[in-house]
């Protein structure tokens, strides 16, 4: 082929400073190139927009229940925690997350060992959200941290967050059960989970033109 349909040869970097592909600036924001460190400003644990939205200080949109008797409606939850791997498999990280039950919308997360001490931080971001019923596995963690009243325990009502996590194996490479692609740090691995939480589940637009 010859002309404009010839195959360009050069490599990527020289391509993105060509006119005709706009500048790398553009391309990183268009295409999501770049170094994922640079993302961590950009993650939060907590899903803002969720809260907003259940908020009983809202002043529309409101059950007409909720507003008579001034109380904030309970949310229910499922809870569970997924295993990962950074650097090598001698380095496993957990993903501590919750869903709410009936919209299956993530209102938080955390990552760490799986220690009660990070059930304990998941549970104090949830506080602000008025969680009702919590649905979770037998884990000692779940049933020594969360009052008996409400705490259901079996997989029976867990099915949305354990399908979010084939979503995030099936989505992210580095979380496939056999692989070899794994972040080099810690921080590396929190920053791209973290990231596509945020946009898939928590639907924030991510623009990396404005961190870099």
């Amino acid at each position: 082929q010859t002309g404009s349909q010839g195959k360009d040869n050069r490599n990527g970097h020289e391509r993105l400073r060509d006119e005709r592909h706009g500048t790398r600036t553009e391309n990183l924001a268009q295409y999501g190139y770049g170094c994922f460190k640079k993302t961590e400003r950009f993650v939060k644990a907590v899903n803002e927009s969720f809260f907003a939205e259940r908020s009983p200080e809202k002043p529309i949109d409101i059950e007409i229940r909720n507003a008579l008797s001034g109380e904030a409606k309970e949310i229910p939850i499922e809870m569970d925690e997924m295993w990962s791997f950074y650097h090598d498999k001698g380095h496993q990280v957990w993903l501590r997350w919750a869903v709410e039950h009936e919209t299956n919308t993530p209102p938080a997360f955390v990552f760490g060992a799986r220690e009660h001490k990070y059930l304990d931080e998941l549970l104090k971001l949830l506080e602000p959200f008025h969680i009702g019923e919590i649905y979770a596995d037998g884990y000692g963690a779940y049933v020594s941290r969360i009052d008996e009243e409400k705490l259901t325990v079996g997989k029976k009502n867990t099915q949305k967050i354990e399908r979010n996590h084939l979503t995030l194996r099936t989505r992210i490479k580095r979380l496939c059960r056999k692989t070899i692609c794994f972040s080099k740090k810690l921080e590396i691995h929190k920053a791209v989970v973290g990231t596509f939480i945020n946009i898939f589940f928590f639907g924030r637009i991510f623009k990396l033109s404005a961190i870099l």
